[in-house]
């Protein structure tokens, strides 16, 4: 159990409990890790082989373990992904890029979850400006799907690229540019299904 003062807030009922984050309970019970407030509220119930680590940025996203795989679970228990991944990595901006076998998708938000269909997702909040056509409210995102480079957003869109003219010689030499920029083809936005999902 857990105790806090003189009060007991967990009940002696764990084979194990532990303070995690200097904020949260972890607690084992029939060899399964539960997650707990201060008070001993349950937030993630103890199904998962391991709650492991809490995002950076909001403190409110957890990564849980379960048969050798990874997702994320929010603060209020619910899954956020799939618990089917072999990699997690964070971004910036609450993005998360997911790794199953050689494919990535990504997170954003919490929200929008893009399935892991490309082989590459780099460039995470790409400057403004780097590619035509960007809007300003919108973070992009590089990424690579079938050997073809695409742009996604942080609204769930693809975007195909094509090559442009440099127009204007002095801005290509003060920013290094010595090829062909690129611009994103507005015409090809689409959503990106869930149904993608390569397993």
């Amino acid at each position: 159990g857990a105790v806090l003062g003189e009060e007991i807030v967990v009940q002696p009922k764990y084979e194990i409990t532990e303070v995690f984050e200097q904020k949260y309970i972890k607690a084992k019970i029939n060899g399964k890790w539960s997650l707990l407030d201060q008070r001993g509220k349950e937030i993630i119930p103890p199904k998962y082989d391991d709650v492991s680590n809490i995002d950076r940025g909001t403190k409110s996203v957890f990564y849980v373990v379960k048969d050798e795989k990874i997702g994320l679970v929010n603060i209020q228990g619910k899954e956020i992904t799939p618990i089917d991944y072999d990699v997690i990595s964070e971004g910036e901006k609450e993005v998360f890029v997911l790794t199953q076998g050689d494919f990535r998708g990504v997170l954003f938000k919490q929200k929008i979850l893009v399935p892991p269909i490309y082989e590459n997702i780099s460039g995470y909040a790409i400057k403004t400006g780097l590619y035509k056509n960007m809007k300003p409210d919108r973070r992009y995102y590089d990424a690579q799907r079938d050997g073809k480079k695409y742009v996604l957003d942080n609204q769930g869109n693809e975007y195909e690229l094509e090559e442009t003219e440099i127009q204007n010689i002095g801005k290509a030499l003060l920013y290094g540019w010595s090829g062909p920029r690129y611009s994103i083809k507005q015409e090809t936005k689409r959503k990106v299904s869930l149904d993608e999902w390569k397993k």
